[in-house]
Protein backbone atom coordinates (compact mmCIF):
# COMPACT_ATOMS: atom_id res chain seq x y z
CA UNK A 1 0.00 0.00 0.00
CA UNK A 2 1.00 3.85 -0.82
CA UNK A 3 0.87 6.72 2.12
CA UNK A 4 -1.97 8.52 1.26
CA UNK A 5 -2.44 9.42 -2.58
CA UNK A 6 1.36 8.73 -3.29
CA UNK A 7 1.73 6.68 -6.54
CA UNK A 8 -1.92 6.46 -7.09
CA UNK A 9 -3.78 7.27 -10.58
CA UNK A 10 -5.56 10.25 -11.00
CA UNK A 11 -8.74 8.09 -11.36
CA UNK A 12 -7.98 6.76 -7.71
CA UNK A 13 -7.44 9.97 -6.38
CA UNK A 14 -11.42 11.59 -8.04
CA UNK A 15 -12.84 8.83 -6.34
CA UNK A 16 -11.51 9.17 -3.02
CA UNK A 17 -12.08 12.84 -3.19
CA UNK A 18 -15.97 12.02 -4.77
CA UNK A 19 -16.55 9.38 -2.04
CA UNK A 20 -15.75 11.91 0.83
CA UNK A 21 -17.72 14.47 -1.15
CA UNK A 22 -21.15 12.66 -1.88
CA UNK A 23 -21.08 10.92 1.56
CA UNK A 24 -20.96 14.35 3.08
CA UNK A 25 -23.50 15.98 0.68
CA UNK A 26 -25.18 13.44 1.69
CA UNK A 27 -24.64 13.85 5.54
CA UNK A 28 -23.68 10.14 5.96
CA UNK A 29 -20.96 9.44 8.16
CA UNK A 30 -18.59 6.91 7.91
CA UNK A 31 -20.18 4.23 9.77
CA UNK A 32 -23.46 5.08 8.05
CA UNK A 33 -21.65 4.34 4.67
CA UNK A 34 -19.91 0.98 5.86
CA UNK A 35 -23.28 -0.19 7.45
CA UNK A 36 -25.01 0.52 4.06
CA UNK A 37 -22.70 -1.51 1.97
CA UNK A 38 -22.61 -4.07 4.29
CA UNK A 39 -26.86 -4.50 3.82
CA UNK A 40 -25.60 -4.61 -0.04
CA UNK A 41 -23.21 -7.29 0.71
CA UNK A 42 -19.55 -6.31 1.97
CA UNK A 43 -19.47 -8.10 4.95
CA UNK A 44 -16.88 -6.74 6.53
CA UNK A 45 -17.03 -3.19 6.16
CA UNK A 46 -16.45 -1.32 8.84
CA UNK A 47 -16.08 2.66 9.54
CA UNK A 48 -12.37 2.00 10.51
CA UNK A 49 -12.00 0.32 6.46
CA UNK A 50 -14.08 3.05 5.49
CA UNK A 51 -11.73 5.72 7.34
CA UNK A 52 -8.92 4.02 5.64
CA UNK A 53 -9.87 4.50 2.63
CA UNK A 54 -10.89 8.09 2.42
CA UNK A 55 -7.34 8.43 3.91
CA UNK A 56 -6.02 6.74 0.91
CA UNK A 57 -4.29 4.45 3.58
CA UNK A 58 -5.92 1.52 2.17
CA UNK A 59 -6.89 0.82 -1.74
CA UNK A 60 -10.56 0.27 -3.07
CA UNK A 61 -11.13 -2.97 -4.01
CA UNK A 62 -13.43 -2.61 -7.61
CA UNK A 63 -16.36 -4.64 -5.86
CA UNK A 64 -15.74 -2.51 -2.48
CA UNK A 65 -16.17 0.69 -5.43
CA UNK A 66 -19.19 -0.63 -6.89
CA UNK A 67 -21.10 -0.65 -3.40
CA UNK A 68 -19.28 2.22 -1.98
CA UNK A 69 -20.98 4.18 -5.53
CA UNK A 70 -24.56 2.39 -5.10
CA UNK A 71 -25.06 3.52 -1.61
CA UNK A 72 -23.76 7.23 -3.11
CA UNK A 73 -26.21 7.06 -5.63
CA UNK A 74 -23.84 7.48 -8.06
CA UNK A 75 -21.56 5.05 -10.86
CA UNK A 76 -18.39 4.32 -10.63
CA UNK A 77 -17.52 5.59 -13.66
CA UNK A 78 -18.74 9.14 -12.40
CA UNK A 79 -16.52 9.41 -9.39
CA UNK A 80 -13.20 8.33 -10.99
CA UNK A 81 -13.73 10.67 -13.71
CA UNK A 82 -12.44 14.60 -13.69
CA UNK A 83 -14.50 16.78 -11.39
CA UNK A 84 -16.21 18.75 -14.87
CA UNK A 85 -16.92 14.74 -16.27
CA UNK A 86 -18.05 14.04 -12.76
CA UNK A 87 -20.53 16.69 -12.35
CA UNK A 88 -21.73 16.27 -15.81
CA UNK A 89 -22.08 12.72 -15.42
CA UNK A 90 -23.47 12.91 -11.73
CA UNK A 91 -26.27 15.74 -13.59
CA UNK A 92 -27.05 13.30 -16.62
CA UNK A 93 -27.90 10.46 -14.04
CA UNK A 94 -29.82 12.46 -11.88
CA UNK A 95 -31.99 13.70 -14.42
CA UNK A 96 -32.12 10.37 -16.57
CA UNK A 97 -33.80 9.04 -12.74
CA UNK A 98 -35.93 11.81 -12.52
CA UNK A 99 -36.94 11.33 -15.89
CA UNK A 100 -37.55 7.67 -15.27
CA UNK A 101 -39.78 8.73 -12.20
CA UNK A 102 -41.75 11.17 -14.06
CA UNK A 103 -42.63 9.12 -16.69
CA UNK A 104 -43.77 6.23 -14.56
CA UNK A 105 -46.58 8.82 -13.19
CA UNK A 106 -47.21 10.17 -16.41
CA UNK A 107 -47.71 6.96 -17.39
CA UNK A 108 -49.96 5.77 -14.59
CA UNK A 109 -51.86 9.10 -14.86
CA UNK A 110 -52.49 8.52 -18.38
CA UNK A 111 -53.87 4.69 -17.78
CA UNK A 112 -56.52 6.82 -15.26
CA UNK A 113 -57.40 9.08 -17.94
CA UNK A 114 -58.11 6.78 -20.79
CA UNK A 115 -60.35 4.53 -18.65
CA UNK A 116 -61.80 8.28 -17.55
CA UNK A 117 -62.24 9.14 -21.52
CA UNK A 118 -63.94 5.48 -22.12
CA UNK A 119 -66.23 6.22 -19.58
CA UNK A 120 -66.80 9.65 -20.92
CA UNK A 121 -67.35 8.51 -24.14
CA UNK A 122 -69.75 5.76 -23.12
CA UNK A 123 -71.53 7.92 -21.18
CA UNK A 124 -72.18 10.61 -24.34
CA UNK A 125 -73.38 7.53 -26.42
CA UNK A 126 -75.87 7.12 -23.51
CA UNK A 127 -76.79 10.77 -23.52
CA UNK A 128 -76.78 10.83 -27.54
CA UNK A 129 -79.44 8.05 -27.72
CA UNK A 130 -81.35 9.36 -24.70
CA UNK A 131 -81.49 12.78 -27.04
CA UNK A 132 -82.74 10.37 -30.26
CA UNK A 133 -85.76 9.54 -28.41
CA UNK A 134 -86.40 12.21 -25.98
CA UNK A 135 -85.29 15.39 -27.73
CA UNK A 136 -88.15 17.45 -26.57
CA UNK A 137 -88.30 16.72 -23.01
CA UNK A 138 -87.72 19.44 -20.47
CA UNK A 139 -84.30 17.78 -19.81
CA UNK A 140 -83.38 17.61 -23.34
CA UNK A 141 -81.53 21.06 -22.93
CA UNK A 142 -79.32 20.05 -20.15
CA UNK A 143 -78.47 16.71 -21.97
CA UNK A 144 -77.67 18.68 -24.56
CA UNK A 145 -75.03 21.26 -22.64
CA UNK A 146 -72.98 17.97 -20.72
CA UNK A 147 -73.14 16.21 -24.10
CA UNK A 148 -70.93 19.64 -25.35
CA UNK A 149 -69.80 19.83 -22.17
CA UNK A 150 -68.18 16.01 -22.56
CA UNK A 151 -67.33 16.91 -26.06
CA UNK A 152 -65.08 19.77 -24.59
CA UNK A 153 -63.54 17.29 -22.38
CA UNK A 154 -62.79 14.40 -24.78
CA UNK A 155 -61.18 17.09 -26.94
CA UNK A 156 -58.37 18.81 -24.10
CA UNK A 157 -57.85 14.48 -23.46
CA UNK A 158 -57.06 14.18 -26.81
CA UNK A 159 -54.64 17.17 -26.52
CA UNK A 160 -52.75 14.73 -24.17
CA UNK A 161 -53.10 11.68 -25.67
CA UNK A 162 -56.12 10.55 -23.60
Amino acid sequence: MTDHQDGRSAADQQFLAAMKRGRRERRMSQTELADEVKKRGWGEARQAIISRIELGERDVRLGEAYLIAQVLGMSVEAMAAPDDVHLLLRDLDSNAERVKDQVGTVTAALETLSRFVDHLRADRERALAYLEDQATTPHADSVRRAVDSADEALLEAAKVGG
